[in-house]
């Protein structure tokens, strides 16, 4: 990911970007670091958190971090 390794002398490695295509129905598990927190560098300036992101057929882009917390708050709802 081009300028993704932070300003100054030493700067961090450089973000990746993933893509899989799914032929199929199918189950996906992403696991990671620095996702709920951006890694930090010296002066404590980092970078930005890590984000999986599913690019669904249509084009449609979603965050599945957050489609699970809505889906939390609609069962604790009793939805």
């Amino acid at each position: 990911v081009a300028e993704s390794a932070g300003a100054g002398r030493w700067r961090g490695g450089t973000g990746i970007v993933r893509e899989y295509e799914m032929l199929e129905d199918c189950m996906v598990t992403v696991r990671g670091s620095n996702h709920r927190h951006a890694a930090w560098g010296l002066g404590r300036v980092g970078g930005r958190d890590a984000r999986a992101i599913l690019r669904q057929a249509l084009g449609r882009e979603v965050d599945p971090e957050a489609r699970g917390e809505i889906e939390a708050a609609l069962a604790a709802a009793g939805l």
